[in-house]
């Protein structure tokens, strides 16, 4: 059973940045819409509504997001958050994934033979 994000708080100086429940368009219950006979149709329920609830991605303002990425020391312009390129959008997640977590750039460029084995199109992820 999978467990709801919790709301956003405060831990120490930092704010979580998961969204709060909110109703779905469907009179907050989280049923799937009507299609045109009238029925409810499950193919159209979005996967995010679980328990009568729908969870969405945080919306933060520009500032918020840049006085994030400066408290991480990470080089962001408020030009590339509205304009990004896929060379500095790598970069970005490339220094957030060594900052946060225990994996070295170098290890990015080499993914794992077992990894690329399980992908129906491994030459798809290939660069």
């Amino acid at each position: 059973m999978l467990a709801a994000p919790p709301s956003t708080q405060r831990a120490g100086n930092m704010r979580s940045i998961y969204a709060t429940p909110r109703p779905t368009a469907a009179g907050g219950h989280g049923s799937a819409p009507a299609d045109s006979t009238g029925k409810r149709s499950r193919a159209r329920t979005p996967a995010s509504v679980h328990s009568g609830r729908q969870y969405s991605f945080p919306l933060l303002p520009p500032s918020e997001i840049m006085a994030c990425m400066q408290e991480l020391r990470i080089p962001f312009s408020e030009q590339q958050l509205h304009q990004p390129t896929p060379e500095h959008v790598r970069l970005m997640l490339e220094q957030l994934i060594e900052l946060l977590t225990p994996t070295r750039r170098e290890d990015l460029a080499n993914p794992v033979p077992e990894a690329l084995e399980a992908l129906g199109f491994p030459e798809l992820h290939e660069e």
